[in-house]
């Protein structure tokens, strides 16, 4: 999950992968809403998971280029401090 995000990072650059990495998260997100049996919800998790996976490596780049070095230790960690508080509230 994370080196597939990585790679699609390194491929189509860090705004366009991030967004693409995003998108794919969301639908995954919002095929929750359409599942209408089990297989369908454990399909939904599974993809939202992989999804989430993606987004740790392309928020990592994004941080390097676009903060400056003494801003980058703040940045990274509001961003694992907000991942963390995304597992306890929304996990089913």
């Amino acid at each position: 999950m994370y080196a597939g995000g990585g790679k699609l990072v390194d491929v189509m650059g860090t705004h366009r992968g991030f967004g693409v990495i995003m998108v794919f998260w969301s639908l995954a997100c919002a095929s929750h809403a359409l599942a209408t049996n089990f297989m369908l919800l454990a399909i939904s998790r599974f993809s939202a998971r992989r999804g989430r996976g993606g987004g740790f490596p392309a928020a990592t780049r994004a941080v390097a280029e676009w903060f400056p070095t003494k801003e980058r230790a703040m940045a990274m960690g509001i961003i694992n401090a907000a991942r963390q508080l995304e597992q306890s509230l929304l996990l089913p």
